[in-house]
């Protein structure tokens, strides 16, 4: 095979792998639905991992070693299930599958994207401007329902779920728009039309992670743009602008709402009036009893952790069905000990610190992504069974490979 023909099966396989993942974070998007009982997730998940399969066996690429968050959460997966040994024995369950094959997935995504970031890039920018136009459903109704506490749903997906992924459409939209906006382009414009729609689904979702998570992304990028390209009048004029286009913008659209839709506008006020009570500012909307319950759970167990079959015994036994702690750290605590968690907290704090690194060389998107999304999900919610936190990892993780590693510098965001 010559030179030419390398080429052009490069192209192609960047490509297809550009459109299954594209694919593949639509389907996150839409996880109610299934696909002849089967999660549409894990199709578009087993459709890419054979096309990864069949590209190894045609190219048999050499493989670069994997970034040390995955060596240690591997580590981590395996005292999961040394901690669960004794108590599944003869069981059919032995480690959270949802955790396992996301872990899995993901280092198939990341031996794949090793040498084409900007092939991931791609795929995170026309995901976002799907979650943009799907907030535009959502603010005319299709598919919404609201909860007695006004806080609006799509499609019964889980209400914080659901709100972190269109932060996620947000701060990428948002920092693509604050890159091409100065260039005067038609496609930073119709990305800062996009925003509002989004920002008015976060609003309504009610989903305090998600409005925090929101709020701190924009500092990030208002400051990480700053920093990489210069704080020049002119720049400074231009967001002015951009940021007018916005407010007015949603204004607009709560005018519209108001006048000609049916905006649940007193439920909201119900549910931000629950927001600063006592009892939810002091208990965290009842994560205090939470935490509580399973910080105690995992210390009858404290070096290898209680395992998964005890997790989920204690938690039926006490919520009456499948409680998440709603804590990344306490979560891998339970499942993995002291053990798991140490070695899962030098891998969280390790990858923060390369994607601050990575600031300084111009890439913005690791540190937004990770400290946005990926931290609100696992401080508030849950990250390790999140498809879309493996993908920000994985992504972030072959962002430092070829930031330290000479020989996968190919393309750079």
């Amino acid at each position: 095979m010559d030179i030419s023909n390398l080429k052009i099966d490069k192209q192609l396989w960047d490509r297809t792998y550009f459109f299954l993942l594209s694919l593949y974070l639509t389907s996150i998007l839409l996880e109610n639905f299934s696909l002849f009982g089967v999660s549409l997730a894990f199709v578009c998940a087993s459709i890419f991992s054979g096309a990864i399969l069949v590209n190894w066996v045609v190219t048999k690429p050499k493989l670069a070693p994997p970034h040390s968050y995955l060596v240690f959460f591997g580590i981590v997966i395996l005292t999961m299930g040394v901690s669960n040994w004794g108590a599944v024995f003869g069981r059919e369950t032995f480690l959270p599958g949802d955790i396992v094959l996301c872990f899995l997935f993901s280092i198939v995504i990341y031996l794949a994207l090793l040498e084409s970031l900007q092939t991931m890039t791609n795929a995170f920018l026309f995901s976002s401007i799907i979650i943009g136009i799907l907030t535009i459903a959502v603010f005319f109704g299709f598919g919404v329902n609201y909860g007695s506490d006004g806080r609006l749903g799509f499609f019964n997906a889980g209400l914080n779920e659901f709100a972190l992924k269109v932060v996620f459409g947000f701060v990428v939209l948002a920092g693509w728009a604050f890159e091409k906006w100065e260039d005067k382009s038609g496609l930073a414009l119709l990305f800062v039309l996009l925003l509002p729609f989004q920002l008015w689904t976060i609003i309504f979702s009610g989903s305090r992670t998600a409005w925090c998570a929101c709020i701190l992304g924009l500092i990030l990028l208002f400051f990480s743009h700053w920093k990489i390209y210069g704080n020049g009048l002119q720049k400074t004029k231009l967001w002015f602008v951009a940021i007018l286009i916005v407010v007015s913008e949603l204004f607009l659209l709560f005018q519209l709402q108001s006048r000609f839709f049916d905006l649940n506008i007193f439920s909201l006020k119900s549910r931000l009036a629950f927001v600063g009570n006592d009892s939810s500012l002091t208990e965290l909307g009842g994560r205090l009893d939470i935490w509580s319950y399973f910080l105690t759970s995992g210390m009858e167990s404290p070096v290898l952790g209680v395992g998964y079959s005890s997790y989920v015994q204690s938690s039926v036994l006490r919520f009456g069905d499948l409680e998440s702690p709603h804590n990344v750290f306490l979560e891998v605590f339970l499942l993995s000990g002291c053990l798991g968690l140490t070695l899962y907290t030098l891998a969280f704090f390790k990858l923060f610190n390369q994607a601050r690194i990575m600031l300084h060389q111009n890439n913005w998107m690791p540190i937004v992504l990770l400290s946005t999304v990926f931290l609100g999900f696992s401080i508030g919610y849950q990250s390790l069974s999140e498809k879309l936190c493996w993908l920000i990892v994985v992504y972030a993780c072959v962002a430092a490979m070829q930031s330290t590693c000479p020989q996968t510098k190919g393309k750079k965001n």
